[in-house]
């Protein structure tokens, strides 16, 4: 198994740069009212067109329209709200992050799941052919030059 010491002089300097950087930016490492805008956006996007077709009779040409926003507002709900939330970085309170995050259960996900495979094994390895599971998406589209296409039957 692959193994990095915990605190290793390049994990220090990288978080001492990150901090400075924050300083002397005069920047909070936490959300903003941008990103609060957004989650609004997104939600709104996910559901409004969602409730739209649960409750109206819609032809072929809409109800395809109406799923394929949904979908866009699904992204933006998981790489907005969640995954943000789950990194911690929405707000000071770990309880409030923990709620926002929960909005992976709208998404059919796990909040436990997720930190485990993105915030242990993703960031832990990133990028790390055989390693991260985020580069290895046995699909036509591959995020490493390792990575071998997968033909799809």
């Amino acid at each position: 198994m692959l193994r990095f010491k915990s605190s290793s002089d390049f994990q220090k300097e990288v978080r001492k740069r990150v901090r400075a950087y924050f300083k002397d930016e005069n920047k909070s490492s936490l959300a903003d009212y941008r990103y609060y805008i957004k989650a609004v956006l997104n939600l709104a996007l996910y559901l409004v067109p969602f409730v739209f077709f649960l409750t109206s009779n819609w032809g072929f040409g809409m109800t395809t329209l109406l799923w394929a926003i949904t979908g866009l507002g699904m992204a933006g709900v998981g790489m907005n709200l969640m995954h943000d939330a789950l990194h911690n970085t929405v707000t000071r309170s770990e309880w409030w992050n923990r709620r926002i995050g929960a909005s992976i259960y709208m998404l059919a996900g796990n909040s436990y799941t997720w930190r485990v495979q993105h915030n242990m094994k993703h960031h832990t390895h990133t990028n790390v052919d055989g390693h991260d599971d985020d580069i290895e998406t046995g699909s036509y589209f591959p995020f490493s030059s390792e990575s071998a296409v997968v033909a799809q039957a």
